[in-house]
């Protein structure tokens, strides 16, 4: 196995799936933090304008993250190969953890049902994340995501997909409630998101993973 090296912020985040992945696939690796502070605003919501990142700012002003374009996540691997991008990241992860299929086709099937959580992820971004959304469109689009869910993937080994859809599921949404009613809906995704839910490793991580406000 590689020697890899996860480069965020001292948060969840969007590095959170790729931490996820990597406990999953038992793949061993070492990260650096970028500390990162935020107020709250009266809404109870961070109030982004209020950031303080200096050591990320310094290491951004020196060049350090130029093959995230400035940004992160970036995973280096054996000391040698940088990249950034958090889906990029991601998948790496997935295929040298042996969770992208068996072959080329279930690749293409966990990926198709990554890509429907990013639109349902869009979608709620969207949204007003109100009444209509929970009662009109996220069930709508859970019909359709229903469907799509090849059964060797749901009743296989532990994927990618199955990450992606228990972290969103079960993390992402404000109305945690409300979005656990609409996966409990659906039988093929919840299976899905199940596998992960009660994978040990992944048990294991979250029972000793670092709290941090976001």
């Amino acid at each position: 196995m590689p020697e890899l090296h996860l480069k965020y912020f001292d948060i969840r985040g969007v590095a959170e799936m790729s931490r996820l992945l990597l406990a999953a696939g038992k793949l061993p690796y070492t990260e650096t933090r970028f500390p990162i502070s935020v107020d709250m605003g009266p809404d109870g919501k961070p109030d982004f304008s209020t950031i303080k990142r200096d050591e990320f700012n310094a290491a951004k002003a020196a060049g350090e993250l130029k093959v995230g374009a400035g940004k992160v996540p970036i995973l280096v691997v054996d000391g040698t190969v940088e990249f950034g991008q958090s889906k990029a990241i991601e998948r790496y992860i997935a295929t040298i953890g042996g969770m992208r299929g068996a072959n080329a086709i279930e690749a293409a099937q966990i990926d198709q049902l990554v890509e429907q959580v990013i639109d349902i992820k869009n979608a709620y971004q969207k949204s007003d994340k109100g009444e209509k959304w929970f009662g009109e469109e996220l069930p709508a689009m859970m019909t359709a995501f229903e469907d799509i869910v090849a059964p060797a993937i749901r009743d296989g080994p532990i994927t990618y997909a199955d990450i992606a859809i228990y972290y969103f599921f079960g993390f992402f949404c404000d109305n945690v409630d409300a979005t656990q009613a609409a996966l409990a809906a659906s039988p093929n995704v919840l299976a899905m998101s199940n596998k992960a839910k009660t994978n040990p490793e992944i048990q294991a991580y979250e029972a000793t993973r670092k709290v941090t406000p976001l």
